[in-house]
């Protein structure tokens, strides 16, 4: 008798332990897989859209392609923007400080809008795309030595006169600032320019 009850018991124990992995365990481990397999595809989906979304970087050096262009009248001194990831619209690029020789020029508080490389129409910014660079134009030499090297601009505020001619032998440096849509956050970055002859630059590079 006492042999019954005893394999009795360890039936209805087994049967337990049986109906707690089976009503208990089992569900709450498929629940954790399953929330683990949903926060593995989260990460992996946060982790390409964060590697799909927009940088551009810029360069520019007598190295760099398109960056020193010379055409029938003069030479072009330009800054690449390459970007990565989704389309970026709204560009437009202003130059904010200007230094010679190591001394700031005065620019009146105006914000020097320069122009992206022929590229836009009036009234309109530009649109970069992936694997199509678009340039910034700083500054055009012209090839008639009697006129002096100018910054690219749209427009030429009265208030800062010839400052925005060149002179040659001097070192400039040009603190410029790009603004895109609200896709890519405000880009500012310095460019170090120093000129030969209207044909010859001695450097021309980012710092």
């Amino acid at each position: 008798m006492s042999l019954f009850w005893g394999t009795a018991g360890s039936s209805v124990v087994f049967a337990l332990i049986f109906l707690v992995h089976f009503l208990y365990l089992s569900p709450k481990r498929m629940v954790e897989e399953g929330e683990g397999k949903l926060r593995l595809a989260e990460d992996r989906s946060a982790a390409l859209q964060q590697a799909r979304q927009p940088r551009i970087k810029v360069s520019c050096g007598r190295e760099i392609e398109g960056c020193v262009v010379p055409d029938h009248q003069g030479i072009w001194y330009r800054a690449r923007l390459d970007l990565t990831g989704t389309n970026v619209s709204g560009l437009e690029a202003s130059i904010v400080g200007l230094w010679e020789g190591g001394h700031k020029v005065d620019l009146y508080g105006e914000y020097m809008v320069v122009s992206m490389c022929m590229s836009e129409q009036k009234g309109q910014t530009t649109l970069i795309r992936e694997g199509r660079p678009e340039f910034i134009n700083l500054l055009f030499s012209p090839g008639d030595t009697q006129k002096p090297p100018v910054l690219s601009l749209k427009h030429y505020p009265g208030s800062v006169g010839d400052r925005v001619f060149l002179k040659l032998n001097h070192e400039y440096q040009m603190a410029v600032v790009l603004n895109c849509d609200d896709t890519h956050p405000t880009l500012p970055f310095k460019v170090k320019l120093k000129l030969k002859s209207n044909k010859d630059v001695e450097e021309f590079q980012l710092t």
